[in-house]
């Protein structure tokens, strides 16, 4: 994990606006179709982590999700329970079914190659 010190908040939000520029600029077609009730895995290579996120429609009373950004619940070995955030899109690797999800759940959301092959190998 990547951390950086700030002389103020105007240069942290600089740095948080090139970034998300950045990362919207690598956004492909295929990610720009995962909208709510949408299933789709993603990685964190600094823990070597593999993420089910389970895309969420935001309450009426909630603010709006940005441009390139979805509310999600991820789940992984880590937080089997789920975590509520907000992730861009362009970190999506692969959009999976609702079948594929359940069958992730049920083998304790697989973190290596084998199980990930079994969990994708369904349709």
């Amino acid at each position: 994990m990547h951390y950086q010190e700030f002389d103020s908040f105007e240069e942290m939000m600089e740095v948080v606006d090139a970034a998300k520029l950045a990362a919207d600029a690598q956004v492909n077609d295929w990610q720009r179709a995962i909208v709510p009730g949408s299933y789709y895995i993603s990685f964190e290579p600094t823990m070597q982590l593999i993420i089910y996120n389970e895309v969420i429609e935001p309450e009426p009373d909630e603010p709006p999700v940005p441009t390139n950004m979805l509310l999600v619940r991820g789940y992984s070995v880590i937080v089997p329970e789920g975590e509520l955030g907000l992730a861009h899109i362009c970190k999506a690797t692969h959009i999976i079914t609702k079948k594929q999800f359940e069958l992730a759940r049920v083998l304790g959301w697989p973190n290596n190659k084998r199980g990930l092959t079994c969990v994708l190998a369904i349709s």
